[in-house]
């Protein structure tokens, strides 16, 4: 499915990982990754290609992203040299208050009474209209279009808009994710006629169309965000969320805006990593990376050793994280210690000293989809973006094709902690969009999805490629672990003495398949310079979808 008649196109590359020399787009969908190389061709910049493939996979994979979501962009602009940051994560609704989630609250007086069990608590914070936070998704893309992009949104919607008009075939993951929720998709008269065939999902290679969505994009395209924001959509979006116990307002959606923020930088291994800063997460990569830096090779070459200090060094970074990391526009993070060589090795002696437990999270869900691209002048385009949970809410805005996010659920239920709820706050995102540079130029660019296993996705592909010397394609398949809830969450793949020395040791281990969904997908590229030549190595992650390709 041809977008535009690009110059070129003969010459482009598609595969699970590609070698190419000018451009090159790595994303969870194939056809999102040819949207992307597309818009290369016909003469758009990273950002062009990047924005072009978020807009595609909110159609192809629309239970995963979409622009009633959140995300991060992290970009690099070759000719200045220096990396900028986009944050525009959803915002909590201006009738917000502390602990409206809360078991022990007040709930929220006109809207809902305070839960009075967890298994409440979970529903009202993750499938009502009270888990939908102010969506920034369509904000963030066009801001990063005006600032750093060459095309217009009305160019880069085009191709989604094919998509959902024409349609698209069902691929593996979106039908096992329908499957997943069929007795919502079955119940909502909304969901059932934009996703149902019959009554039933259609199956892989079948194809599925979205008018609905179709038209919304084109009316965005025709009149600009404002229309989303602003317009009869506005108002059709606040309605459906109250209508459902929400809190969201005409005027939260016109009044909230995205951040430029400034990246954050460390060195590691004589290189420079950047990424995104708070209400990202992201630093706890880095905080992460720096205390495994100062552990021997020699010792975390021993499989069994290397995954039990892995799992301990993110179960103390992520105590880090619960105690200190929140907005950074409501809480004064502490960013400069959190980096710090104090802290360091203060974090490094704790790995040392205690045993791998686990931490006191571990969502289930994986949704999240990450965009990695790089471009022939050399920029880097890194996008992260979410509807939180797969389906987010689960509440579509009715004749739009809209599916609404639950970010809300990433606060602290509980007041007084730096991510407990306030009006206008974001909460706190596992998203980590990365760049590492070599000499002061791009050499590694990747991002995840997988919610907190993003951090841990993105920290064991880096250290394997930087420290371990690993190629790429090797760093991503390699088996990864989480320090979940109460266990060690390990992923298949190692051997089975490996497996059973950590149980032996004291690791209380669940076991999940090889390239397992539930570790995320980290959609990477690996740049070289060979003189004025870019070498671009483009990988995506087998446990998503994805696809890399250029030319």
């Amino acid at each position: 499915m041809l977008f535009f008649a690009a110059q070129g196109a003969d010459s482009t590359l598609f595969g699970p990982s590609v070698v190419v020399s000018h451009g090159v787009v790595v994303a969870d969908h194939p056809v999102a990754t040819k949207v992307g190389v597309e818009m290369l061709l016909h003469g758009g910049n990273a950002v062009d290609a990047a924005v072009a493939a978020a807009f595609a996979m909110g159609v192809v994979q629309p239970e995963s992203c979409g622009i009633a979501g959140d995300g991060f962009l992290l970009v690099w602009i070759a000719k200045e040299g220096r990396p900028y940051a986009i944050d525009f994560r959803a915002r909590a609704p201006s009738l917000s208050v502390p602990g409206m989630f809360s078991m022990e609250g007040p709930g929220l007086p006109g809207h809902w009474s305070p839960p009075t069990t967890l298994q409440e608590q979970e529903l009202l914070r993750k499938y009502s209209g009270a888990a939908v936070a102010v969506p920034l998704a369509l904000k963030g893309l066009v801001l990063a279009l005006e600032r750093f992009g060459s095309m217009s949104l009305t160019e880069v919607l085009r191709p989604a808009i094919k998509l959902a008009r024409e349609g698209f075939p069902v691929r593996k993951i979106l039908y096992q994710h329908m499957l997943d929720v069929y007795p919502w998709l079955l119940g909502d008269p909304e969901a059932a006629g934009i996703f149902l065939q019959e009554g039933l999902p259609p199956e892989p290679g079948e194809m599925l169309r979205l008018p609905d969505l179709a038209d919304t994009y084109e009316r965005i395209a025709q009149g600009g965000i404002e229309v989303f924001y602003q317009g009869e959509l506005a108002w059709r979006i606040a309605k459906a969320v109250q209508a459902a116990g929400g809190i969201l307002s005409v005027e939260d959606l016109a009044t909230m805006e995205p951040r430029l923020r400034e990246p954050l930088s460390v060195e590691y291994q004589g290189y420079t990593i950047l990424t995104v800063p708070p209400p990202s997460s992201a630093c706890s990569v880095l905080m992460a990376l720096k205390v495994l830096e100062g552990i021997p090779l020699s010792e975390k070459r021993k499989l069994t050793a290397y995954y039990r200090l892995f799992a301990r060094t993110f179960q103390v970074v992520l105590k880090y994280r619960r105690e200190y990391l929140g907005d950074p526009d409501f809480v004064d993070v502490p960013l400069k210690w959190l980096l710090s060589e104090e802290l360091t090795e203060k974090m490094r002696e704790e790995v040392w000293r205690e045993d791998v437990g686990g931490t006191s999270f571990s969502s289930p869900e994986g949704s999240t989809t990450h965009i990695t691209v790089v471009d022939p002048m050399g920029n880097v385009a890194l996008l992260t973006f979410s509807l939180n949970s797969f389906w987010g809410a689960r509440l579509i805005v009715p004749g739009t094709g809209i599916l609404l996010n639950n970010s809300m659920a990433d606060f602290d239920p509980e007041p007084g902690g730096p991510n407990a709820i306030a009006p206008g706050k974001a909460p706190l995102s596992s998203m980590s969009p990365t760049l590492v540079l070599k000499d002061g130029y791009p050499y590694l660019a990747l991002g995840s999805a997988g919610a907190e296993r993003i951090l841990t996705s993105v920290a064991q592909v880096v250290e394997q490629v930087l420290e371990f010397g690993a190629p790429l394609e090797e760093a991503i398949l390699s088996p990864r672990c989480f320090p979940g809830k109460e266990v060690l969450e390990l992923e298949g793949g190692l051997p089975a003495a490996t497996v059973a020395a950590l149980k032996a040791s004291g690791c209380q281990v669940r076991l999940h398949p090889s390239l397992d969904l539930f570790f995320g997908g980290v959609n990477a590229v690996q740049i070289r310079r060979e003189g004025k030549r870019l070498v671009l190595l483009g990988v995506a992650d087998p446990r998503r979808d994805g696809n890399a390709g250029g030319f």
